[in-house]
């Protein structure tokens, strides 16, 4: 047995239990938990020691994961990526320009709580009913009042993040998600959403917008690991992969039209209000088209990585990998 693409020898121990559970579970998201905590090869020993160190009592093996997800990188000044203990996986030289896909009504609701308690004048009359604020964010995603909207939505973020903290931002190159850009317009929001990994099928009705920064507004920049993030489309990159490279996100609906592979990046989560985008050309209104069934897409997946790192300890790792899919 691995974990973290280390070779262990005592099952019995709290680590080996932990993923040894989340793989024998029904659900094929806490199965995807456990096959990336065996063969993730991004996470030092150093790292895995603090995981284990602060490893939270839960009600099942998948919610000790999102705690410490939630505690540890999410709803923090200081996410654990930052560490030292993290370093192997710094990127010194990112791409100039990194994309991220924001979800308006996401961020509406989670700021809600906090523009009514903070009496913001305007923000707070939103509904804190997510329907109700779907209804409410679909009008003001209308061309007469977008671009005036996002403007006052992000400069509200600025005070928002000071008082609740979320990381980290996951990035994308611009360049990468061209292709998804002559999807049909019914198709293009989820298309965008998809090339990085992000399920939209419960999202029907849902904005979001691509977010340009420059690189140097983003720094220091990490490649993922399957601590960084709860999230069943995440797939940790190969042994032999380059920090540089960052990760390889998931496309949950690859064609052999599109390029192979996008990149990903994290960061701490910046103002928006630094952000570049275009309020006519970069805004997208979502679908609830259904998404494949999860190990067919992270099969799909890992036969690409296949096809692009052709190294030996890269092919034997992404056999092992296949292996526990299911």
């Amino acid at each position: 047995m691995r974990i973290f693409n280390r070779e262990i020898v005592d099952e019995s121990e709290p680590l080996p239990m932990l993923v040894n559970k989340l793989m024998a579970d029904p659900e094929a998201k806490n199965r995807a938990y456990g096959c990336n905590l065996q063969h993730d090869p991004r996470v030092s020993g150093e790292r895995e020691e603090h995981f284990l160190k602060v490893l939270s009592p839960a009600s099942t093996p998948a919610k000790r994961l999102e705690n410490f997800v939630n505690g540890y990188v999410q709803r923090t000044t200081a996410p654990d990526f930052l560490n030292a203990h993290n370093g192997e996986n710094l990127v010194d030289n990112p791409p100039d320009e990194l994309v991220t896909i924001q979800n308006i009504n996401g961020l509406v609701f989670f700021m809600s709580k906090w523009a009514r308690d903070a009496g913001i004048v305007g923000f707070a009359t939103y509904s804190l009913v997510f329907d109700e604020q779907k209804v409410a964010v679909h009008d003001k995603m209308q061309p007469a009042k977008r671009k005036a909207f996002l403007s006052e939505l992000f400069q509200w973020h600025v005070d928002y993040s000071k008082a609740v903290p979320y990381n980290p931002v996951w990035l994308g190159c611009a360049n990468e998600l061209i292709p998804c850009r002559s999807a049909p317009e019914v198709e293009r929001g989820r298309r965008l959403c998809e090339r990085v990994g992000v399920a939209t099928n419960k999202k029907d009705g849902e904005w979001v917008v691509t977010l340009t920064f420059a690189s140097n507004q983003l720094k220091p920049i990490y490649r993922p690991t399957c601590l960084d993030g709860a999230t069943e489309y995440h797939c940790p990159s190969p042994e032999g992969a380059k920090a540089h490279d960052g990760g390889i996100a998931v496309d949950l609906n690859a064609s052999d039209a599109m390029p192979l592979v996008a990149r990903e990046y994290i960061a701490k989560y910046p103002e928006l209000i630094a952000a570049s985008y275009d309020a006519d050309h970069d805004c997208f209104l979502l679908d609830g088209a259904p998404t494949r069934p999860l190990p067919e897409v992270r099969k799909d997946h890992l036969r690409r990585l296949m096809a692009i790192f052709k190294e030996p300890d890269a092919t034997a790792w992404i056999f092992r990998v296949e292996k526990s899919v299911h």
